[in-house]
């Protein structure tokens, strides 16, 4: 058997234990593999059936450490001939003929070397693999990634991030934030599934099964796809290399089918052969991510809780509704820079304001978000409400992006607490929509010519309503505050306009948090330090959209700031139909 040096390998990784004892099928240790042997690997190619195909091995590189050695295999079969291999095929374990003609698991399909056609690949040794434990130690606070290991020109072949259940123009955008944050993700239709959970009933998970390591489940859901390495009684091994590197987990493990191999030759980051499928049916859970494999066990659920976005259309009486339940790692500190709560949720609340209003969504849009979250270490339901107005102009996502945004606010707040555990039990979202602008324009104003600080008075508004010009007005009563300026000054009342929903690349740049993407501050401690204080920031993400009072002075609209004397004013009216928008100005007395 002929061996290779090791001078494109590095690792900062520790040596693995030896395998442990197991009952499951024979596996060959690494000692035992022959250059020059035909094996038979076994994967999914289309369905949920596990078919077969030959891996012959080219050569064995032993590394300093287990985790570094690896077999270099070629396939070919039917069932790769066309495509190759490439990300989804990870975890496929290839069985080597012992001397006595019986078959034994030697390693797993686990890593691309670029090769045209993805026909020559390593494949992991089975060793490291069953060495990963099922439950690593639980580290609390926050851990670090794990150490990684590198080997020179080799890629894993992990499994994209699969988001299904949005909508085209959603998914877009999420894949634009997934690329920003350096990972790659693809998108498929949602399949028929029952709340809460996927539907139907997981079938047994087997060497060469596709599985699916799962964020979420139920009507949207994310995760990986990959294939089982070796099974020991409820024990699972999949994929042969990292899912993020994160160690302790807390994932769905979900049986899963694929669509299809999309093929495409060059190997490359963005541009290889991939499997293309979905989760099927939940099947037990993910514990483990370590150097060699993923690890879990069939059975018991990850500890989860439920979402719900619920839709309307204001003018129709039409609704829609979308389920899931996203699985909860805040006991392991959120080991994964990807957000289950943001995608999950912000993808369904974004797909869902995009088409409950049947016929399109057209830029001129108004409605309101209400985003509920239940704390088990918070006893008062936390919530927060914004109102959006989108007008002409509004980028092509329109009103799905405002709601976007404000999804990856509320998760990012939850994802980046640092000082304990905080584990939701319940996440609602409601968003109420209608075409057109609910938006009147202040045209004037009118108060008494003296106003005494700390007295009540009355003013009136002359409004003219967007699109169609019809003149309104309205009186309100109003507290002079205290801090007013004496004096001659104008009494400002001003509005905010319709909302922008900030440019695409704004929005993409936002939402690359939601896959990894760091921010300034992070992990800089200045975030909320108890559940009470984190409790205040989430509501506090309820923006203001009302009239405003100031009180500048003739000099003030003169200087730099505009309004002067008083910032932004005080808060004055919020009307609950419409949004005031405008400034309106009238000289009075500050007594």
């Amino acid at each position: 058997m002929r061996r290779i040096a090791l001078g494109a390998l590095s690792a900062t990784a520790l040596m693995l234990p030896t395998a442990p004892a197991l009952a499951g099928e024979p596996f060959m240790p690494l000692g035992e593999v022959r250059v020059g042997t035909v094996c038979q690997a076994s994967s999914v190619i289309r369905g949920e059936a596990v078919t077969t195909f030959d891996a012959e091995v080219l050569d064995v590189i032993t590394g300093p450490q287990p985790e570094l050695s690896r077999i270099l295999i070629r396939v070919s079969g039917p069932a790769v001939d066309v495509t190759g291999v490439g990300p989804g095929f990870s975890g496929t374990p290839i069985r080597c003929p012992r001397l006595d003609g019986t078959f034994a698991i030697a390693g797993a399909i686990s890593e691309g070397i670029g090769d045209y056609g993805g026909k020559v690949v390593f494949a992991t040794p089975i060793e490291p693999i069953l060495a990963e434990p099922i439950d690593p130690p639980l580290v609390r606070p926050r851990s670090a990634t794990p150490p990684a290991v590198a080997i020179a020109g080799a890629k894993p072949l992990t499994g994209p991030l699969t988001l299904s259940g949005a909508s085209t123009r959603v998914a877009s955008t999420l894949r634009a934030a997934a690329k920003k944050a350096g990972k790659q993700l693809i998108t498929t239709p949602a399949v028929p599934r029952q709340a809460p959970g996927l539907a139907g009933t997981a079938t047994p998970i087997i060497p060469g099964s596709a599985v699916f390591a799962g964020y979420s489940t139920g009507q949207v859901a994310l995760g990986a796809l990959g294939t089982a390495v070796y099974t020991d009684g409820a024990k699972v091994w999949a994929f042969g290399h990292p899912f993020e590197g994160a160690g302790r987990r807390s994932l769905y493990l979900q049986t899963a089918r694929v669509s299809g191999i999309i093929f495409n030759p060059l190997g490359t980051a963005e541009l290889s052969t991939y499997k293309l499928g979905e989760p099927v049916a939940d099947a037990g859970t993910i514990s483990g991510d370590g150097i060699s494999a993923i690890t879990g066990s069939t059975g018991s659920a990850p500890p989860n809780y439920p979402m719900r976005v619920l839709a309307q259309d204001l003018q129709t009486g039409r609704t829609q509704t979308l389920t899931a339940r996203i699985a909860d790692e805040s006991a392991l500190g959120q080991p994964s820079g990807v957000s289950g709560f943001g995608v999950v949720a912000g993808a369904s609340a974004g797909t869902l304001a995009q088409t409950v209003l049947k016929g399109g969504t057209p830029g001129r849009t108004s409605g309101e978000m209400c985003v509920r979250l239940k704390l088990r270490q918070v006893r008062r339901e936390l919530r927060f409400c914004n109102r959006y107005v989108l007008g002409a102009g509004a980028p092509a996502l329109g009103i799905a992006g405002a709601v976007l945004a404000d999804v990856s606010s509320a998760s990012g707040l939850l994802d980046s607490y640092e000082f304990g555990a905080l584990e939701p039990t319940d996440l609602q979202i409601a968003l109420r929509l209608r075409r057109g602008t609910t938006q009147s324009f202040v045209e004037s104003v009118e108060v008494p010519s003296t106003l005494r600080r700390g007295r009540t008075a009355t003013m009136r508004l002359r409004l003219r309503r967007a699109s169609s010009g019809r003149v309104t007005t309205k009186s309100i009563r109003f507290r002079v505050p205290t801090s007013a300026p004496r004096g001659d000054r104008l009494l400002t009342v001003s509005g905010p306009g319709a909302d922008s929903a900030g440019g695409e690349e704004e929005l993409i740049e936002g939402l690359g948090a939601l896959f990894g993407l760091s921010e300034d501050g992070s992990g800089s401690g200045s975030g909320p330090a108890t559940p009470n204080q984190f409790a205040s920031a989430f509501e506090s993400l309820e923006r203001y959209d009302g009239l405003r009072l100031s009180f500048p002075s003739e000099a003030d609209l003169e200087s730099e700031d505009g309004e002067g004397g008083g910032g932004e004013g005080t808060r004055l009216y919020r009307d609950p139909q419409l949004r005031l928008s405008g400034t309106a100005r009238v000289p009075v007395t500050v007594r």
